[in-house]
């Protein structure tokens, strides 16, 4: 699983770089995707002793959305945040938007980033010490894709962390609709084998 998780985002990369990734975007209930994608987390934070919490201030947002990229994006964010945050200590994923934008928070209680590193985490490879890979597997792709995901959705992600309290990344996208009716049987197939096998895939470095 590691190997694949490894080769999928190097290929992803590859492919955002050389602008070759297909969006497909879609309307989609953003509160029931991100819920969806939390709860498929929710065995691999218990087995660290770590709760993953869902904010939303309202029950339903549709929003023009490539499920697949966003799963990614997101999956990605909380295997970090549970990796790197100890047992006993929780992550908040809040959803929220204003008129031009959907603002999706993943905030965790784990060890933080040093100052002078949170810079280089979103570039290729980019670990940001000898401790974060003691403690956590991996060659520091993830957060790489994840920007360049994001920005292939025309949004952006930012961070904010203090060593020994925690991080927040804060993605931006649009919220804009397409002109079409909002597709039900796509919600319903973001609960069958699609999204257990990602989750699996992007997980793979964190044991059961």
């Amino acid at each position: 699983m590691i190997v694949i998780r490894l080769v999928n985002n190097l290929l992803d990369i590859t492919r955002v770089s050389a602008g070759c990734i297909k969006i497909n975007k879609k309307n989609i209930d953003m509160i029931f995707l991100t819920r969806a994608i939390i709860e498929s987390v929710h065995t691999y934070a218990a087995q660290k002793g770590v709760s993953v919490t869902f904010i939303a201030s309202f029950e339903k947002k549709i929003v023009a959305i490539d499920d697949e990229k966003y799963e990614r994006i997101l999956l990605n964010l909380l295997s970090n945040a549970i990796k790197f945050t100890l047992k006993g200590k929780s992550i908040v994923v809040n959803l929220g938007y204003e008129k031009d934008i959907i603002c999706i928070e993943v905030k965790d209680n784990g060890i933080g980033i040093p100052s002078d590193k949170v810079d280089i985490i979103f570039e290729r490879f980019g670990q940001v010490d000898s401790l974060l890979s003691r403690r956590a597997e991996g060659t520091g792709i993830g957060l790489s894709l994840v920007k360049r995901l994001i920005e292939a959705l025309g949004g952006s992600i930012s961070v904010e962390s203090k060593v020994g309290e925690g991080s927040t990344f804060t993605i931006i996208l649009p919220n804009d609709t397409l002109g079409e009716e909002h597709d039900e049987k796509t919600m319903v197939d973001l609960l069958d084998n699609h999204l257990i096998q990602n989750t699996k895939v992007e997980f793979s470095d964190i044991y059961l």
